[in-house]
């Protein structure tokens, strides 16, 4: 359920990541990402 207009926009996205997975799954996958897709490989050629 999105408000518009109720803060940036950033607290919002970050409160829906943490309802989608739990924290100490967060904690998890900030040491140990998941596996590049095409679209960040992508990205990475253009740095």
């Amino acid at each position: 359920k999105r408000v518009e207009g109720s803060g940036d926009g950033k607290e919002e996205r970050k409160d829906r990541l943490i309802t989608m997975a739990p924290e100490p799954e967060d904690e998890i996958n900030e040491k140990n990402p998941r596996p590049l897709d095409e679209d960040d490989i992508a990205l990475l050629k253009t740095y």
